[in-house]
């Protein structure tokens, strides 16, 4: 969709270099066309990430039927929001599963008490007393433990 108003875009721009007048249908056109992106793009990625949350994996699930040790996603769960504005279909940890699930399941902790993650990581839980410990189990147990580190900070 935002190929398709770049290109939409582009022609508009070529039609008035060239000295010719786009005429009102055409400029219409472009000007529906670039509102219905800028409107539908963020609410049909929210529906998207709505959707593929409902469908999160649990990391006990994930381990128990792969053998492999685990590669374990260490994050704040502040720049998990931050992150999550991006407008884009796919998220960062969904970038990072891609590749990281040939070495091992991909997994991480999830905010207690909060809405489901986006979907990436299988998630595991563990209260605001006992994560820090959960946290080095899974270390231990880990084959790679990748950190994502924003400058806000955080849990």
């Amino acid at each position: 969709m935002g190929l398709g108003f770049v290109s939409a875009v582009a022609a508009f721009l070529i039609i008035l270099a060239n000295g010719e007048n786009p005429g009102l249908f055409v400029s219409s056109i472009a000007f529906i066309f670039a509102v219905l992106v800028l409107t539908l793009t963020p609410r049909l990625s929210k529906k998207y990430r709505v959707r593929h949350r409902l469908i999160s994996e649990r990391a006990d699930d994930v381990i128990r039927n792969d053998t492999r040790p685990p590669v374990l996603y260490l994050r704040s769960f502040r720049d998990d929001k931050w992150i999550a504005l991006a407008i884009g279909f796919k998220s960062i940890e969904q970038e990072m599963k891609l590749v990281l699930l040939d070495i091992g399941p991909f997994i991480a902790f999830a905010e207690p008490d909060n809405e489901p993650p986006d979907p990436g990581a299988a998630r595991m839980y563990a209260s605001q007393a006992q994560w820090r410990e959960k946290a080095r189990e899974e270390m231990l147990k880990a084959q790679l433990v990748s950190a994502t580190l924003l400058v806000s900070g955080g849990r």
